[in-house]
């Protein structure tokens, strides 16, 4: 799963911003980061010195300065941020699978993200193309490396994924190279 939630990240161009947050030490050493979706602590400074003394806890979005500080102390936290958390994504390529095992082969999922059967590199091309039209259903083009899909606006949710999903069944899953323009044209190579 973790490799469908990064590849979907990527198709979404969720990259991460990475940003900064200052607190002014009061008597407690646990500091709250009021922005979501925080996926890394890139570096905590203490009075503008750098630390690796801390811990994050991702339940609370607290990071915790294990050092004796002073009040007033100033704690700058710099952290990367995304637009999506996982549990959204993995949330999408849930849904993804829905539509998949309707028109196409059925994926079940365990409690830790093991799918059974695995699915062919191809097929998780196809999960997380589906799952980023659920994300993003009023883009136009869906890209990755070696598959361009390109829709027209007036086509609905549902239209799309069924679209993806015959033209995947009639390539049968080979997909070295394939450009989809569901308005009409399409051009495709398996070379």
């Amino acid at each position: 799963m973790n490799e469908l939630v990064d590849m979907l990240r990527t198709i979404l161009m969720d990259f991460g911003e990475e940003l900064d947050e200052l607190f002014f030490y009061s008597g407690t050493n646990v500091f709250y980061l009021t922005e979501p979706n925080i996926t890394e602590i890139v570096k905590v400074f203490v009075n503008d010195v750098a630390t690796t003394d801390y811990e994050y806890n991702s339940d609370d979005n607290s990071v915790t300065v294990n050092k004796t500080l002073s009040e007033g102390d100033v704690v700058k936290i710099k952290f990367k941020k995304s637009r999506y958390n996982s549990q959204e994504l993995e949330s999408y390529i849930k849904q993804a699978l829905l539509y998949i095992a309707i028109g196409y082969k059925n994926f079940d999922v365990d409690q830790d993200g093991n799918f059974n059967p695995e699915p062919s590199s191809e097929e998780k091309k196809l999960i997380v193309l589906i799952a980023s039209i659920l994300a993003k259903p009023d883009y136009t083009e869906y890209r990755l490396p070696t598959v361009t899909v390109r829709y027209t606006k007036n086509l609905s949710l549902e239209e799309k994924i069924n679209y993806l999903i015959n033209r995947y069944n009639i390539l049968q899953g080979l997909w070295s190279y394939v450009e989809i323009n569901a308005f009409g044209a399409t051009g495709e190579s398996n070379g």
